[in-house]
């Protein structure tokens, strides 16, 4: 998302289609995630075996002194892996449209209006798509993450 609103409104002053800009990209995005998930290796939340025992993940729950660890590190993990990219994503994509919107509203003319309108209307679906997409991804692993941290355990069947 940063990259396509860098490219939809900076396209001159940061050129998106260049070997060091795509490097660049690509060390921001396995920064990020590293610092997302390296927080356990440092003591700040802990990894186990999850609930139905079949994959390790995040230990949602702790006890004593090691509950409210667990509590912050679930906060961290919501935070910086779902609302902070969520928050990011809407963002530019808004300000995407908002560019599009004056840009093509600067060179409008009343034969081209109706295709104009087309083709917001059509961004600001993609747009819509792109986010519900996200959110239907990730909320429900966030929500059962929360509730999981607050007692709730999932039984197999």
């Amino acid at each position: 998302a940063l990259q396509r609103y860098m490219m939809v409104t900076r396209d001159r002053q940061f050129p998106l289609s260049t070997l060091k800009s795509t490097l660049l990209t690509l060390f921001f995005i396995w920064t990020y995630s590293f610092l997302v998930s390296f927080p356990p290796i440092l003591g700040f939340g802990t990894f186990s075996q999850n609930t139905l025992g079949v994959s390790c993940a995040v230990k949602w729950m702790g006890t004593g002194e090691d509950h409210t660890m667990s509590i912050a590190y679930v906060f961290y993990i919501y935070m910086f892996g779902f609302i902070v990219p969520f928050a990011i994503i809407f963002t530019c994509y808004l300000k995407i449209i908002k560019t599009i919107r004056i840009k093509s509203q600067q060179t409008q003319t009343a034969a081209n209006q109706s295709s104009r309108q087309a083709r917001d209307r059509k961004l600001t679906i993609m747009v819509a798509v792109m986010l519900l997409s996200f959110i239907c991804c990730w909320f429900p692993y966030a929500c059962v993450s929360i509730a999981e941290t607050v007692g709730y355990t999932p039984k197999s069947t």
